[in-house]
């Protein structure tokens, strides 16, 4: 009799999106925190993760095995050492998987941002090397979390990693024909950018930088993982299918007014004419600023038609969270976002390079 147990490889466990989908596989809902407000994560059954990490002695990587620890799933869970800069490596880390008790069954790729500014090949072209090794191996589940683009299908922007990341989409479309199970993710801004010392730079800078009626799609990091675990639970209907992930366009006006009405103060900001200056001396945020108004006019012109089936179909999976809800959940929690989280810093918004 053939084995049901899955073996669910997640690359990029220790970031953000993994970590939070690595949560969502091993933890019960009713154990879980976020089964508040209804959000709550069906899971797949007889599963064993496979946590990607460079080193399994770092804090972030240790931090997973006392999460599933603390859910009496420790048994649920390995690390397993590896570097997308070293493709032998991750192919022997495919072997592996593919070894054990019901072989691989699923991928999970979040390949982390290059940084602003930087022009790097590595994304792509890890990305890709993941493809091909998931059809090769004959995994029943791909799912690739990319990014909401400007427009659709338009490779038309001089923001690198986004061409990367349709490059890695355009390659998953193309092994669908020989095969490949892949379903693409396409997250908006991260709500995490609010957060913190960069948050205050990235309210005003988009404060300033953006048309006031221009809506900006909104999606908090832990909620990838958790739409994640729902498509692992049932993949069957989102095979080659888009996910957009958002609870909702907003503007910014709307996104300040909602951190007014948790917090009963301003969202942390910096003076205007510093926002001001900041646009001048950094191109590259004035890219991701361009592109958010793209795909607002895209939305608004009626040149994305199909942007409203792709977020129907993320909602069918769960619930994800308004800005509101996160603000009432980060500041419940009191739990500050490390700095740099997505290699981000002042530096970077001052010069535009990471």
């Amino acid at each position: 009799m053939a084995s049901t147990k899955r073996n669910i490889l997640v690359v990029g466990a220790t970031g953000k999106q993994g970590s939070a989908l690595v949560h969502h596989l091993l933890v019960a809902p009713s154990s879980d925190s976020s089964s508040q407000n209804g959000l709550v994560t069906a899971q797949p059954q007889n599963l064993h993760v496979w946590a990607l990490t460079r080193s399994s002695s770092s804090p972030t990587a240790v931090s997973l095995l006392d999460d599933a620890k603390k859910s009496d799933a420790a048994d649920k869970i390995s690390l397993i050492e590896g570097n997308l800069e070293d493709p032998s490596r991750i192919r022997e880390v495919f072997e592996t998987v593919a070894a054990a008790e019901g072989g691989l069954w699923g991928v999970f790729v979040a390949i982390a941002f290059p940084g602003l500014g930087v022009e790097d090949e590595r994304e792509k072209d890890q990305g890709i090397m993941l493809a091909d090794l998931a059809l090769e191996f004959k995994v029943e589940a791909f799912i690739y979390s990319s990014a909401l683009q400007p427009v659709p299908g338009n490779d038309d922007t001089v923001e690198f990693s986004r061409l990367s990341k349709l490059a890695v989409e355009n390659h998953c479309k193309k092994l669908g024909k020989e095969g490949l199970s892949w379903i693409l993710l396409q997250p908006g801004f991260f709500m995490e950018n609010f957060d913190g010392l960069i948050g205050a730079l990235g309210v005003t800078v988009f404060r300033e930088g953006l048309g006031k009626d221009t809506t900006l799609c909104l999606i908090a990091s832990e909620d990838i993982g958790r739409v994640a675990a729902g498509v692992f639970a049932n993949h069957e209907p989102y095979v080659h299918r888009i996910l957009g992930l958002t609870s909702g366009a907003v503007t910014m006006q709307e996104i300040c007014d909602s951190y007014k009405r948790v917090a009963g103060k301003p969202i942390p900001s910096i003076p205007g004419f510093l926002g001001r200056l900041l646009l001048s001396m950094n191109s590259s945020t004035r890219v991701i600023l361009q592109d958010v108004e793209k795909h607002h006019a895209a939305r608004r012109d009626g040149l994305f038609p199909e942007f409203e089936q792709e977020l129907e179909l993320a909602r069918s999976v769960c619930e994800m969270q308004t800005f509101e809800e996160w603000t009432r959940r980060r500041r419940a929690e009191s739990k500050a976002q490390p700095a740099g989280w997505n290699k981000l810093s002042v530096l970077s918004f001052l010069t535009g390079r990471s």
